[in-house]
């Protein structure tokens, strides 16, 4: 048990610190909570091509 808060808290901890350094990371970085965590993530529009 006390393991597994000692893990939440060191999560919390480096995402607090990835964070505070994205400005010198990326130019853009856009955030959003979610629910339940997602295993897939579409960047773009599907880009339907013809071949004519």
């Amino acid at each position: 048990m006390a393991e597994e808060g000692y893990e939440e808290r060191l999560i919390n901890e480096e995402y607090k610190i990835w964070k505070k350094n994205t400005p010198f990371l990326y130019d853009m970085v856009m955030t959003h909570a979610l629910e339940w965590p997602s295993l897939t993530v579409q960047w773009l529009p599907d880009v339907q091509r013809y071949n004519f």
